[in-house]
């Protein structure tokens, strides 16, 4: 019989609402800019790292869900997190940046602008993570219109079952038309309330 997984923290960000643990933490004006939205958020959460501010949107949608997960889990950011996976499924993976991209490239000036081209990949979102949380383990991103719940519980759980992997980040972000989504879990085999499961890590999405 293969050990259980559990959910040890979820956190579900989106319509400029941030919950942990099923607990409302912050709610913003909904006619807030997308922008300004995220950086109430992260002066908000006492976060100090400058990266942040070079960050594409679907970066810091991921980012700000990732640093409310890490809040009182326990978890370190400045030791390596070398057993860590991420699983994530994403519906417009850079279609924000690309739009601003393809947006430099036809100005009369014909100047396309470096800063924007770097965001024009999909997996760049996880790649914060890991240089922020020294994340080391598998990491893959599905483009997808949907979240697509079963894949993950079965990528995530062959992940564990191959070995190497004693945690795993893994759920649904997106940004798209100025509005942030993001549903995000931390599993592991310790035991919690919350095995990890299809019904478990799909309830949010009704918030």
């Amino acid at each position: 019989m293969k050990d259980s997984l559990y959910i040890q923290r979820e956190v579900s960000l989106k319509r400029r609402q941030l919950w942990v643990d099923g607990q409302s933490l912050f709610v913003g004006r909904p006619d807030t800019h997308s922008a300004d939205f995220f950086t109430e958020l992260y002066r908000l959460m006492g976060i100090n790292y400058l990266r942040f501010f070079k960050m594409d949107m679907l970066s810091k949608t991921l980012f700000l869900a990732s640093e409310a997960l890490w809040a009182g889990s326990g978890l370190s950011v400045a030791e390596g997190n070398e057993d860590m996976a991420m699983v994530f499924y994403n519906g417009h993976s850079s279609l924000d940046a690309d739009i601003q991209f393809q947006a430099t490239l036809q100005s009369g000036a014909f100047f396309p602008s470096p800063s924007l081209f770097i965001c024009t990949l999909a997996n760049v979102a996880l790649g914060e993570l890991a240089i922020r949380h020294k994340i080391m383990g598998e990491n893959i991103t599905f483009i997808a219109p949907n979240f697509d719940a079963a894949g993950c519980v079965d990528h995530v759980t062959a992940l564990f079952s191959a070995g190497g992997c004693g945690r795993a980040l893994c759920g649904w972000f997106d940004f798209a038309d100025h509005q942030e989504e993001a549903d995000i879990f931390l599993i592991s085999k310790e035991k919690t309330n919350k095995i990890f499961n299809i019904h478990n890590i799909t309830w949010k999405n009704s918030l």
